[in-house]
């Protein structure tokens, strides 16, 4: 469970992260292309994670990357800078 501003908020799905982060950046709390918005799927091995340079206004389910969090690995090409040191932080 992650939280934004003081509203708890259960992200399960791709398209949950998307209203999310889209929702960020309606209210001003995120810039339309810097940082990265992710979660762990409950199975703790995975996490979804936003691109680098795609639009937050723009963004789309498809757009969203898988990554292995023991291995930082992304099952396609993928465009984020800051994939490993998610994987950390979800597995601490």
């Amino acid at each position: 469970m992650s939280r934004a501003g003081d509203v708890k908020v259960q992200l399960t799905t791709k398209a949950d992260l998307v209203n999310c982060v889209r929702n960020l950046y309606t209210m001003g709390y995120t810039s339309p292309v810097s940082g990265n918005h992710s979660f762990r799927l409950q199975d703790k091995s995975w996490m979804w994670i936003t691109p680098s340079g795609i639009p937050r206004y723009d963004l789309k389910e498809k757009d969203l990357m898988m990554v292995n969090l023991q291995t930082g690995k992304i099952p396609r090409f993928a465009k984020t800078k800051l994939r490993v040191v998610y994987a950390c932080l979800y597995l601490q």
